[in-house]
Order: C-alpha cells, then structure tokens, then sequence
C-alpha cells in the first residue's frame, strides 16, 4: 500500500523559502497526492537502481513527488508536462505528455519521460527515454518547447529540486542500465558494418576463436541463448547454425551502433546542460 507517513516541516532557514514556493504553485494536501501519484504507479515493471527503489522514493523523495505542479507547456499550451508513472528503471518520471495530456497516465503511454531516482540532497535521473509513438514529430515539440524535449525536462527537475533544498541533479550513464544490452528498435548497418560482419563470419568459419575469451560479452550471451557453444564452432556449425550465427552477429553489430548513439545522446545533453562528468554519472551542483 502506499505510504501515508505524515510530511515533516522543512529544516530552517531553507524551510521558510521551500514553503513559500509551494504555496507558490499551489502545492496542497501533500500525503494524499504522494498516496494518490504513488497509486497509480503500482504496475511499475523493472529492475530499478537502488536509488529508484521504494526505500530511496520513501525517505528521500516524497515531498518532490507531492508537490511537483502538473501542467501545460509549450509556446501553445498543449503539451502536458507532469509527474508520470513509468516502468524499467524507475516507476516514476517527469514526462511530457504530448496533447493526450492526462492527470493519470498510463506506464506504457508515449510519452518523453526523464525517470527519477532519490537520495539526500540528490535528484537522480535513472534514464531519459523518448518514444516513436509519440503524438508529435519531435522537431515539432522541439519547437514548441522552444529547445530540445531532453533539455526542457532537465530544466523542469532542477528548477523543482533547486527550489525544494535539493543540491544536486545526477544523470547515470546509460551503460550502467541494466537494460543496456538488451535493445530493441535497432538501426540498420551501413556498407563498412556490413563487411565487418562478414569478416568476423570468415573467421568463425576458420575456426580462428575456438576459447571464451575471443568472443564480447554480449556475443556470449547470443550463442547461448541459441545453445550454441564455442565447441561447436570450433567443430564446425552446420548450415542453419551458421545463419543463426550471421543473424547474431548482425543484431551484435545493430545494438553496438545503437548503444554508441545512446551514449553519444546522453554525453550531448549533459554537455549543453552543464553536467560534469564524473566516471559514470553525469553531475550539475544546483
């Protein structure tokens, strides 16, 4: 069930500013939306950083969670812009809801969301995740917004969390998702990526990586999902094992240049938004 814990006062001297801004947007009845927002974000489906986690949201988070303001934004008013339940890596985001705008969304509803996590002081984006079925192209919201969606949403956690006393907002490198490896939508290869497949085929073929050790990781995990061993490769496949392998390589070769995207993607946003990179986590002091 979801907590009821009464809300304690914020610690002066920055209490008095904290309360000042929530009478601002008109923040009221704290505890019934945490319950009520929290409600609707029970069929969060993931495996979640600690920092996303029940213990972090409770302690840490809750006060952010009540108050953030559901609104409408964009030169037109006609993008939702609200505290959203979300699935993977965390059961909550900041999202932008597009013109289906809702005080309840769905998880799966498109959506551009930026997932949250909590600690003290801190505010941690868990992962930030657009949608291809969302109800608008993204140069137009881009436009609308009047900067990119990523952007917009970063702006709206910090001006959230500078207000509430928090000190920090921390972006995690997507490597260090769970979900990292395992991609979908994967982009197609282009001519150079194609001859690298065929290559790494010519290889297997002649038996050249026979240990462990001569394959990637994600390569591994592949062969054993097939029930194919390097045993066997070093006996020789037979000809439907060979195309399960050529299809496996040319996924492995997809989901590297997708994760190469991701990465450069998250780099990006933080640079323009003034996040220093500190091993993998993308810090901004407030």
């Amino acid at each position: 069930m979801p907590s009821t814990q009464r809300f304690r006062k914020p610690p002066n001297p920055r209490g008095n500013k904290i309360r000042d801004y929530l009478r601002l947007i008109g923040a009221k009845k704290l505890s019934r939306t945490y319950s009520e927002r929290m409600e609707s974000a029970q069929s969060y489906i993931g495996s979640a950083r600690p920092t996303a986690r029940k213990s972090h949201r409770e302690r840490y988070g809750k006060l952010f969670i009540a108050s953030f303001p559901n609104t409408r934004v964009g030169k037109r008013n006609r993008i939702g812009l609200q505290l959203s339940p979300s699935r993977w890596e965390s059961r909550l985001s900041i999202a932008l809801a597009g013109t289906d705008y809702t005080n309840s969304l769905s998880p799966s509803a498109p959506k551009m969301e930026a997932k949250l996590g909590f600690a003290k002081d801190r505010i941690f984006v868990e992962a930030i995740q657009g949608n291809q079925d969302f109800p608008m192209p993204v140069s137009e919201l881009n436009a609308e917004l009047g900067m990119p969606w990523p952007n917009f949403l970063l702006r709206q956690i910090e001006i959230h969390a500078r207000a509430l006393g928090f000190r920090e907002v921390i972006i995690h490198h997507p490597s260090t998702s769970p979900y990292f490896s395992r991609l979908i939508n994967l982009p197609d290869l282009d001519e150079a990526e194609s001859e690298q497949v065929a290559r790494r085929m010519g290889e297997l073929k002649r038996g050249q990586q026979t240990k462990k050790t001569d394959f990637s990781k994600y390569e591994l995990e592949s062969l054993k999902a097939n029930h194919i061993t390097t045993d066997d490769i070093r006996e020789g496949l037979s000809t439907s094992n060979m195309n399960i392998l050529r299809r496996l390589l040319i996924e492995e070769k997809q989901k590297d240049k997708l994760r190469l995207q991701i990465e450069q993607f998250y780099s990006i946003i933080a640079k323009k938004n003034g996040y220093a990179k500190k091993g993998k986590l993308f810090v901004k002091k407030l």
